[in-house]
């Protein structure tokens, strides 16, 4: 391969005059050749046309490397699952010129990782509407009912992702129609589940959790505070630096997040979760008072980027380490406990989780009468739609408030009857 087609180049340069070995230059389009594994004439050649040079010597790095080393799957529809192909789509853009960030990947296998095995086994041509509308159903339906029990939001992302892998099956030509695409799948999407009141701890369940909790782990407590109180996720919380907390204004930024990356030990500090969850959260004097306290009583030594919250190792405080912490103090706290089926066995739960902690944040902002834009900003949600479907229901439909705020205004308008009366 000539040296002028190094993948270092940026995109930016022209293509160079001598293409590589691979690449015909066809016009203004460039195609990709190569002969998939086999023996004499079984070995098929194939070739896929790109637009742009810079994409097709990133896929001809992509099928060399994946021809060298066995990893090569054929590209005929009809004999490749769809969780092959979803293997070989986070493949590409691990080992391509552009590679995922971790974060990314970790979401991607993430979203692999909740699609059934009988989805996974069909071949890609045979995956139908019906299919992903009964999958995201099922991501959506509540635990006691034999669901996943997933956010709407959180099953929106899984969505989109499988929506983008049958995008490139579509660009490649394998399959002729998008089926994350269709009717059926976009009604599922607004099954919206609901959050029932019983869903959301009581003040009092909050405030016995907080102090089991920091009578246990006094230098980790705030992290549950920044969650009942800022609305924080629970990456943020264990992500939130020093610098991120002011005290003159009274406001907590949300610049970052910690997240599992599949082969590291510990969580790693990505963006947030969406542009959105970049966000600016206006806190109360006493949880400020909290934040301060805590940085001069447990990171007084700190620089103002460094993280505000550690695990009781000095490393950063991993998810499984808060799952624990969380169990522990909920015992002691005596709250209540469900019981489920998991692989066959019966398991005492704890019936609120960290996420829960957001809904008590939301549900109290919304019966302060804080409109439901500012709720889902403070929250990070891109659509303030969301907020009042899932919560809407828990609070009527405030007919008398809507009779006080337009009695002044009909005493004012309505005319005067005979009398003297309006």
């Amino acid at each position: 391969m000539s040296k002028s087609a190094s993948p270092s180049g940026a995109r930016t340069k022209k293509p160079p005059k001598q293409m590589p070995d691979g690449i015909v230059q066809r016009g203004d389009s460039y195609q990709v050749r190569w002969r998939e594994p086999g023996i004499g004439q079984g070995r098929r050649q194939r070739a896929r046309s790109f637009r742009d040079y810079w994409a097709a010597l990133e896929f001809l790095h992509q099928t060399q490397g994946q021809l060298r080393t066995g990893a090569y799957v054929a590209e005929r529809p009809e004999h490749v699952s769809f969780g092959e192909f979803f293997d070989r789509y986070i493949a590409d853009r691990t080992d391509g010129l552009r590679p995922w960030k971790p974060n990314t990947l970790g979401l991607h296998q993430q979203t692999r990782g909740v699609l059934p095995r009988e989805l996974l086994a069909k071949p890609l041509t045979a995956v139908t509407e019906a299919d992903l509308s009964s999958w995201v159903a099922w991501l959506l339906r509540p635990v006691d009912q034999g669901g996943r029990g997933l956010a709407m939001s959180t099953t929106t992302r899984h969505l989109d992702r499988v929506r983008s892998v049958f995008a490139l099956a579509e660009r490649r030509r394998l399959i002729t129609w998008n089926p994350a695409k269709g009717e059926d799948v976009r009604l599922a999407r607004q099954g919206v589940r609901k959050v029932d009141r019983e869903e959301i701890p009581t003040v009092e369940q909050v405030t016995a959790l907080l102090a089991a909790f920091a009578e246990q782990h006094p230098a980790q407590a705030v992290v549950l505070a920044l969650g009942a109180l800022a609305g924080l996720r629970s990456g943020e919380a264990r992500g939130l630096r020093i610098a991120d907390v002011s005290e003159l204004h009274r406001e907590i930024r949300v610049t970052q997040q910690l997240v599992r990356v599949p082969g590291k030990v510990s969580e790693q500090i990505a963006p947030p979760k969406t542009d959105d969850s970049a966000r600016i959260i206006p806190v109360d004097d006493g949880l400020i008072r909290m934040l301060v306290e805590h940085i001069a009583e447990h990171r007084a030594d700190a620089a103002p980027g460094d993280l505000l919250v550690l695990g009781s190792n000095g490393w950063p405080m991993a998810t499984s380490t808060l799952q624990a912490w969380w169990r522990s103090a909920y015992v002691a706290a005596g709250l209540p406990m469900v019981t489920e089926v998991r692989r066959g066995r019966e398991l005492e739960l704890p019936k609120f989780s960290f996420h829960d902690l957001r809904k008590f944040f939301t549900s109290a902002l919304l019966e302060a009468g804080v409109d439901v834009l500012t709720v889902a900003r403070r929250l990070g949600h891109t659509s303030p739609a969301l907020i009042w479907s899932v919560y809407g229901q828990l609070f009527g439909d405030h007919a008398q408030r809507t009779r006080q705020a337009m009695a002044g205004h009909s005493a004012a308008v309505l005319p005067l009857r005979a009398g003297g009366a309006r």
